[in-house]
């Protein structure tokens, strides 16, 4: 992968655990997968010497 896939991967992820997070308990199992494939891109992209910031924010519930 190079580093625009994964930016643009990691972009998606948390798109993706944004809108899991707002529907509710119910889709806690997909934050804690999406979150998983998270740090898997994380740490892939260490491994090709790639360093990227991941910035948590968790998200208001309304």
């Amino acid at each position: 992968m190079d580093e625009a896939s994964i930016a643009q991967l990691l972009f998606a992820l948390r798109v993706a655990r944004e809108i899991a997070t707002l529907e509710g308990p119910v889709f806690d199992i997909v934050v804690y997968r999406v979150e998983q494939a998270i740090e898997e891109i994380r740490d892939e992209a260490l491994r090709q010497g790639i360093v990227v910031e991941i910035e948590y924010a968790p998200t208001r519930m309304q």
